[in-house]
């Protein structure tokens, strides 16, 4: 028996863990970043030279690239009677923070939004399906920001049309155990063929340098702790 995603949202973060399977069905291994601390509230962080930021929801890597990734789970997209058009977004604080990490690192972030669909606020059906894309791209395709926070939150939202988000494919059915079946997950072809950043080969080799160089220096301490303490 199949649950709804209502059940399977209550019992953990599913939005972000189908997301990650998708992800993971098209080569990508995923390292989710979870609260620093138990009931800390604030969430994940990246501590960089230039300061401190909120971290996206996981980080994954195939062969060839890799990418933080921010996966946000929603029912529908918002119609905005405004605009004239369906709209779905994120907080305006967190995005703006991805928006360093994008610059500051070399890998690119990517935002994912997995919506369920259903009816919206004119009566109409929503679309359904994983849309998103770079930030680079998408910050330059914003519909509109809404600096003034909603009833219940701290900041204000950043949205974009879904015209202008990449659609990669259906929302999957999970299984009881809240679990997309392989049978049905799709390949995410738009990420796959989508080459967003790479490393010059310079920086690669020197990063690698750089981790042999604390690898070799972790190994040696670890060695002499080990000593001190057997009484070596």
């Amino acid at each position: 028996m199949a649950r709804n995603f209502d059940q399977s949202l209550r019992d953990g973060q599913v939005g972000e863990s189908v997301i990650a399977q998708l992800l993971r069905a098209s080569g990508y291994s995923v390292l989710p970043v979870y609260e620093k601390e138990q009931g800390d509230f604030k969430g994940p962080r990246l501590f960089s030279p230039n300061g401190e930021r909120v971290a996206t929801d996981m980080f994954v890597y195939d062969g060839e690239k890799a990418l933080w990734i921010e996966a946000k789970h929603k029912p529908i997209f918002s119609f905005n009677r405004k605009y004239q058009r369906s709209v779905t977004g994120i907080d305006l604080h967190h995005y703006d923070h991805y928006c360093q990490i994008d610059k500051e690192s070399p890998f690119p972030v990517w935002l994912m939004f997995l919506h369920r669909g259903g009816i919206d606020e004119r009566g109409l059906p929503s679309p359904s399906g994983l849309f998103g894309g770079p930030i680079a791209s998408l910050k330059h395709k914003e519909s509109h920001r809404d600096a003034k926070p909603m009833q219940g939150q701290r900041h204000g939202m950043v949205y974009w049309a879904e015209e202008s988000l990449t659609r990669f494919c259906d929302v999957p059915t999970l299984d009881y155990a809240g679990r997309v079946p392989l049978r049905s997950i799709p390949s995410l072809a738009g990420i796959t063929r989508t080459r967003t950043q790479s490393i010059p080969k310079a920086q690669h080799d020197e990063l690698q340098r750089q981790a042999d160089d604390l690898y070799g220096v972790l190994a040696i301490t670890l060695d002499s702790l080990w000593k001190e303490q057997s009484g070596k």
